[in-house]
């Protein structure tokens, strides 16, 4: 019939609604819900709560127990938040959001109210209470960012886009936290911390670019035997040559370069050019791996096939990790 029909359509298009505008594991609203959200609001304020190394816990109990502790955290978070005017939200990974407005009671002594709630509210349900997750009591810490938008304000300037700008904003907030080991912090515009992303934009296509054009070369730091004086071994060093012809330390660019997927080519230029000069030089030389070398098959693969390449060289060379 005609209404059984309108009613398959109408459960059908709740359904794509759902899996658009909701995360499935803990049913709460998502990311993209959020945005068309926040614009609604006139003044809002977004509280962003990640949960502090979540990979660890999901590597040291196994992804279940991860999945547990995120639908326990939404379940506490929901209580906590039950009487407040509020909407909680599920973000990608192990990060939830807050958006509530600055025209409650919180605007009156801001500073002081937005403390007040993180430590005395959230500190208290997350960090302060222990989740008993089948039968191990697992304890979680949680970083907070913050950033709200008021029309006059000098915390965030007036923008088309509000949403995404809140959203970016109290993301910076929440790393800056991280990174100085905070256990909140509430943006401002002094954070400056636009221009560290792009500082990290450009230094990622400076990578992509040198590795294209062969820029990056290995320097080699000689070291001395103290009673001979004489040239035993060196250490191999990366180093960048700008167009310029300036030579770049590795301290401007290889953080940047570890959190892209530039790091393991680079390893690679460096082993490689290292055996094709040391294999016409009887030294002992050394090569740093880090973390993220050792933890990439595709590097281990590669150092063996190298070691094969070059076998007289497997008697000189070192990995330092």
């Amino acid at each position: 019939t005609f209404n059984s029909m309108a009613d398959a359509i109408q459960n059908y298009n709740l359904e794509i609604l759902t899996q658009l505008y909701f995360e499935r594991l803990t049913d709460l609203p998502n990311r993209k819900k959020l945005l068309l959200d926040i614009e609604k609001e006139i003044n809002p304020l977004l509280i962003l709560v990640n949960i502090d190394s979540f990979q660890e816990v999901n590597d040291f109990y196994g992804n279940d127990v991860g999945d547990k502790i995120l639908i326990e955290m939404a379940g506490r978070l929901k209580m906590l938040l039950l009487k407040r005017d509020v909407g909680l939200y599920k973000m990608a990974g192990d990060e939830f959001a807050i958006l509530m407005s600055c025209d409650s009671e919180l605007e009156e002594n801001f500073d002081m109210n937005i403390k007040k709630f993180i430590i005395d509210s959230l500190f208290q349900e997350i960090n302060d209470r222990v989740f008993y997750i089948e039968d191990y009591e697992i304890n979680i810490t949680i970083t907070v960012g913050v950033a709200y938008y008021k029309e006059n304000s000098d915390k965030i300037k007036a923008v088309k886009n509000i949403g995404k700008s809140i959203l970016i904003y109290a993301d910076m907030a929440l790393k800056k936290a991280k990174k100085m080991q905070k256990h909140f912090i509430v943006y401002n515009d002094t954070m400056q911390i636009s221009k560290e992303y792009e500082k990290n934009i450009k230094w990622t296509l400076e990578l992509k670019k040198a590795v294209l054009e062969n820029r990056i070369i290995p320097y080699f730091q000689p070291i001395l035997n103290n009673k001979t004086g004489k040239v035993e071994k060196f250490e191999c060093l990366v180093r960048l040559v700008d167009k310029t012809g300036r030579i770049v330390s590795p301290f401007e660019f290889l953080e940047v370069a570890k959190k892209s997927r530039i790091y393991p080519m680079i390893t690679k230029i460096m082993i490689t050019k290292s055996f094709e000069i040391f294999s016409r030089l009887d030294y002992e030389f050394s090569i740093n791996l880090s973390v993220y070398d050792i933890l990439n098959e595709d590097i281990s693969s590669f150092i063996k096939f190298k070691l094969l390449e070059f076998k007289d060289l497997a008697k000189n060379v070192v990995f330092e990790i």
